[in-house]
């Protein structure tokens, strides 16, 4: 009985499917003195022709809500002859009075003015999460407008989302989509991220489309100046002149010249 409110919503567009005269047996109580005419054969033969449809309908009615509940469900309710009463019982119990009814408004509204991300929250987890809240609303008749769905999705959004929602309100998007919209460019968008981040870089080449850029862009590199890593004297600043001419090498400047042994005269007998 705890998702009754969307199992109520369910059924009823079910039966109003079949055929919009259905729903009348659960809102207009059945006359008991058909069910008393029509027990026999005879008694079914001789009743008007309104009565005889009054009571096809409850029967059919009645066979379509007993068949649409679990069988643990409506062993609770068998005391339930008839089709109002049976769905009558079955509203106040999974709906409550209107002291609960009051408790699940207030509560359901402070859960759509709080909403916010969770943790670890994938975006399509907090759509899902979002989508039920918004149909508990609707089942207990708390409004909101599409503009509000929107504006509080937006703001219950993960800072990563900040740009693009910031995109959207520049561009006067965000004003006008609906809830199911805006859901649909949120996705767009993260579907596009997943797969950017998923993309693996592949070697280009330029020589296939653009013949020459390779070899121009070696060539640009190799013109770049190189780092020098020794200290070069700047002379610039001194007085004198500086020589064009770059400085020969010769050893001769600081080796010395050998010299001959001196020579010794014999001595003279």
């Amino acid at each position: 009985m705890n998702d009754f409110p969307s199992w109520k919503s369910r059924f009823h567009t079910y039966v109003q499917g079949q055929s919009t005269e259905l729903w009348t047996c659960f809102i207009n109580a059945f006359n008991p003195n058909l069910e008393v005419a029509a027990s026999t054969s005879a008694g079914y033969a001789n009743i008007l022709e309104d009565d005889k449809k009054a009571y096809d309908l409850e029967k059919k009615d009645f066979a379509t809500l007993t068949q649409a509940l679990n069988k643990d469900i409506y062993h609770q309710f068998s005391y339930c002859k008839d089709t109002k009463t049976l769905w009558d019982a079955l509203v106040a119990r999974g709906e409550g009075n209107a002291a609960t009814r009051k408790s699940r408004y207030d509560l359901l509204k402070k859960e759509f003015e709080s909403f916010q991300f969770l943790e670890n929250e994938t975006l399509n987890d907090m759509t899902t999460r979002f989508y039920h809240l918004i149909s508990e609303m609707c089942a207990y008749g708390v409004l909101a407008t599409q503009q509000d769905m929107v504006n509080k999705f937006a703001d219950a959004l993960p800072p990563k989302w900040s740009s693009f929602i910031e995109l959207l309100k520049h561009t006067g998007t965000l004003d006008t989509v609906n809830i199911y919209e805006f859901i649909q460019k949120l996705e767009h968008k993260n579907d596009e991220e997943i797969r950017k981040a998923k993309r693996v870089p592949a070697p280009q080449n330029t020589e296939m489309y653009l013949p020459g850029f390779d070899a121009l862009a070696r060539f640009n590199a190799a013109q770049q100046p190189k780092l020098q890593t020794a200290f070069v004297s700047n002379t610039s600043s001194f007085p004198f002149p500086q020589s064009t001419t770059a400085p020969t090498f010769d050893p001769r400047a600081y080796i010395p010249t050998p010299q001959p042994p001196p020579q010794v005269n014999p001595a003279q007998p």
